[in-house]
């Protein structure tokens, strides 16, 4: 992945690169920018996969360089020495929030966080995330699946789990009724994204976390209990922890 540090502090840019270096070598820093307008500068010209951000920049702060990004493809970590503006940076999608000065393995832990979530930072990821945040009513959303024999008309609520198999989908329902149809999950995914209580905690798995009664974290590995009694496999508990927390 490639990473652009903005930090008005010499130091404070060569000290996060070395840090990267040795505990994310995967990363690597294209550029590194001391201002407001710098930055700007080098964000017109490119689009690096993370933004290390310090928020105070001069005159000028991270967050008002954020404003002028809009659409851009950026994962944000906050790199700053202060602790008051945590919460105002949930306001801007950012990824993680680092105080300096910053630990390797702290590091680590944030840009793994990209890597687990993926990169991409779009307008409306930032007021999905806002709207979770502020407890804003969900809403459900009526599906329309195509199957061999024609189709089939789906509410959200009533979806308990999405399954990849192979080259086909199944949708199970709360009623044990299931639907296989030849749509992407990923399709489904993006179809579903509105609807803040639907998840992909597997890479085939898609849960609908309203209908979730436990989570089991035995030996095994990790799996959500439905309330119906079935059960899947969890392999992205971080995210699904940050979302049960947010809805």
């Amino acid at each position: 992945m490639d990473a652009l540090i903005i930090d008005d502090e010499l130091t404070a840019r060569e000290s996060l690169k070395e840090l990267l270096a040795i505990f994310c070598p995967h990363v690597r820093v294209t550029h590194m920018a001391e201002s407001y307008q710098a930055a700007i500068e080098l964000l017109q010209a490119s689009t690096p996969d993370i933004l290390f951000l310090d928020i105070s920049l001069g005159k000028e702060t991270g967050f008002d360089l954020l404003e002028t990004l809009e659409s851009r493809p950026t994962a944000v970590i906050f790199v700053t020495a202060s602790e008051q503006h945590s919460l105002k940076a949930f306001d801007y999608a950012a990824t993680d929030y680092l105080l300096k000065p910053v630990s390797g393995p702290r590091l680590q832990k944030a840009v793994e966080k990209v890597a687990r979530k993926g990169t991409g930072w779009i307008r409306s990821e930032i007021e999905d995330l806002k709207n979770a945040i502020n407890g804003e009513r969900r809403i459900s959303k009526r599906l329309y699946i195509s199957t061999r024999t024609g189709a089939e008309i789906v509410n959200s609520e009533d979806l308990l789990y999405i399954q990849a198999l192979g080259n086909y989908v199944r949708l199970v329902l709360m009623d044990g009724a299931e639907i296989v149809t030849s749509k992407l999950l990923k399709q489904l995914e993006d179809d579903l994204a509105p609807v803040k209580t639907f998840l992909r905690i597997h890479k085939s798995f898609i849960a609908n976390l309203a209908h979730i009664k436990s989570i089991d974290r035995s030996s095994k590995g990790s799996e959500v209990l439905f309330i119906n009694g079935q059960s899947i496999p969890c392999t992205y508990f971080d995210l699904l922890k940050e979302r049960l927390e947010m809805i």
